[in-house]
């Protein structure tokens, strides 16, 4: 890691301000879009574009590749209409902002970071965007539709994000990381369990093990193939979970969810945040950091029997 810096940069859309942290082979981008709550569908929609767009020159100079998005959408679930709410209106923004500046990404081929978006009680809309020196490697889950080929049921634009993103390390000596967007109980492009917080949890969880295994099989050096013995298990996947946050709906839930949760994140350090979700009939969403190992899978999932017997 080289020395940090922090500085604001200009933007010109009205009400929309960032700093940018660099560090080494990383910068952060923040921005804030002031006052989101209030506007009126097309300008939220400018806005965003506005915002998507002041990336761009930012990312130019280095580091260049965005890897990791989060955005904190001001009363996500408000409804303008009885087709429209203030996520499906950010995400026609996003979507108008990568097909115009980040024609390189490929949106139809899912060449696009990964993303989380959830909502706050405050005023302001947030974007937060990690990159990094090297590319990242898009990663989907096969017991979902791509979120980037969402039927027109979750808006007339599609949320532009992938499931998770593989940064390669750096060095030999380092493992590659795997950043996963926000999970949650959706199959296809179906919620599932919609007033059940064990099942709506438990289904999280097995997308998120899907992601992990999904990009294990994807690295060079696992042959693209799983050991059958932990196809289907669970826990192994969990444990390479090494940053997790969980974002839950109501705060009542939050003793249920540390007990559902307790065993398979117990390697992990776990960050709670109370928050809506992009579909007001998902009660918990989950996001984390995985290390992908350069062991095979038997060896790890031996190594982490015996590190805890």
């Amino acid at each position: 890691m080289g020395p940090s810096t922090v500085h604001p940069f200009s933007c010109n859309a009205v009400g929309l301000s960032g700093v940018v942290l660099r560090s080494g082979a990383f910068q952060c981008i923040s921005m804030r879009i002031a006052d989101a709550v209030k506007m009126q569908p097309l300008d939220l929609q400018r806005a965003t574009v506005e915002a998507y767009r002041a990336l761009r020159p930012v990312l130019n100079e280095g580091p260049t590749h965005p890897v990791r998005l989060w955005n904190y959408i001001p009363s996500i679930n408000e409804a303008f209409d009885e087709r429209t709410d203030r996520y499906m209106v950010f995400n026609a923004g996003r979507h108008a902002a990568y097909m115009e500046c980040y024609k390189h990404c490929g949106l139809l081929d899912g060449d696009i970071p990964t993303a989380s978006g959830v909502g706050h009680d405050g005023s302001d809309l947030f974007i937060h965007c990690l990159a990094a020196d090297r590319p990242g490697i898009a990663v989907e889950n096969p017991r979902q539709i791509p979120a980037y080929r969402y039927s027109q049921r979750y808006g007339p634009f599609p949320p532009s994000f992938t499931r998770a993103t593989i940064l390669p390390a750096g060095n030999p000596d380092d493992d590659d990381r795997l950043f996963i967007g926000g999970t949650a109980s959706i199959c296809g492009e179906n919620s599932l369990h919609l007033t059940n917080l064990q099942r709506q949890t438990r289904e999280t969880l097995h997308n998120l093990a899907s992601v992990v295994k999904t990009a294990w099989s994807m690295r060079d050096d696992s042959g693209g193939e799983v050991n059958e013995n932990v196809n289907g298990d669970l826990g192994y996947w969990l444990s390479l979970l090494r940053e997790v946050r969980v974002y839950h709906v109501h705060n009542e839930h939050r003793g249920h969810l540390e007990t559902m949760l307790g065993e398979h994140f117990e390697r992990a350090q776990v960050q709670w945040v109370r928050a809506d979700l992009c579909r007001p009939e998902l009660l918990v969403e989950i996001e984390a950091i995985a290390d992908l190992r350069h062991a095979a899978p038997m060896q790890l999932h031996h190594a982490a029997i015996g590190s805890t017997a």
